[in-house]
């Protein structure tokens, strides 16, 4: 079993809980990662602001946590560009052939 400050709780990340009070943040919902007594990770999404959804992913072991926000685009190309230019990943090739 982990040690409360060793848990991937959120609340052991101060900046992050000030965070997300500061703009009156509410958990819609979570998860954990890896087996219930040794947690690796908890996935949690929360609505922050005025209703915009994030994702925070909180790491057990004092290891960090990090946000992920929905994407600018609206049409598909732009969801999938947007995803390829963060995941550092090369764009897709519609057609293999039109480069021939």
């Amino acid at each position: 079993m982990l040690a409360p400050e060793d848990q991937p709780w959120l609340e052991n990340y101060h900046d992050l809980w000030d965070w997300i009070n500061k703009h009156k943040g509410i958990c819609m919902w979570q998860t954990t990662y890896g087996p219930p007594e040794r947690p690796s990770a908890r996935v949690e999404v929360w609505r922050v602001g005025h209703g915009r959804l994030c994702l925070i992913v909180v790491h057990s072991g004092r290891r960090g946590w990090e946000i992920y926000t929905p994407t600018e685009g609206v049409t598909h190309e732009e969801i999938f560009a947007d995803a390829e230019k963060k995941l550092g990943i090369a764009p897709q090739i519609k057609d293999q052939k039109e480069e021939l």
